[in-house]
């Protein structure tokens, strides 16, 4: 969630007319000297794309322009929104600068603006779970020195730590495991 929304005044729904939804591209691809090109995916989410068309009120307009400039930082910070066609709740950012351009006089008793721009999906935020009673207070095991003697190395700093599984591993001096600790060498 972003920390800013659309403005409520404003309205939500794209012009149909001019909508379009851009999938992002996930995959990565290697041309090879002979043969198909090899392909992966390479991201687990990548950003759609909108353009978006509003028909708006010259104070509607004005609203715009404040939440752009002011709100958004000139489109720099991304805003809670419906996503375009899914109508869902999404977080998105603008992609460029907005377009208005007039669609009646100024002397005519209901002035109307054609606001377009592009918008792109943000990644949705993860949620990290930590099990209870599972986290590790890494603070009391520091300023341990490596005497060179168990994994090889030539000493220096290291952190023990216990082992990934609960239980704890080290080595012995002689490169067998005790079960004792994990020595991580720091750089």
């Amino acid at each position: 969630m972003a920390d800013i929304t659309w403005p409520p005044t404003l309205p939500d729904a794209p012009r149909l007319a001019e909508l379009e939804r851009r999938i992002g591209r996930k995959v990565i691809r290697t041309e090879m000297d002979r043969g198909p090109a090899k392909a992966r995916r390479g991201f687990t989410f990548a950003p759609e794309r909108f353009p978006i068309v509003l028909h708006m009120t010259a104070d509607q307009v004005a609203t715009f322009i404040d939440f752009f400039d002011n709100t958004s930082e000139g489109g720099a910070l991304p805003f809670d929104w419906k996503h375009p066609t899914l109508r869902t709740e999404a977080t998105v950012r603008f992609r460029d600068e907005p377009v208005i351009k007039p669609l009646s006089t100024f002397a005519s008793t209901k002035a109307t603006h054609q606001v377009s721009f592009e918008i792109e999906t943000m990644a949705p935020e993860v949620e990290t779970i930590v099990e209870p009673g599972t986290s590790i207070d890494y603070d009391d095991q520091q300023g341990h020195t490596y005497d060179g003697e168990g994994m090889g190395g030539s000493g220096g700093p290291v952190d023990l730590q216990p082992a990934d599984d609960g239980s704890a591993a080290g080595t012995d001096g002689e490169g067998s495991w005790d079960g004792d600790r994990v020595a991580i060498v720091n750089p």
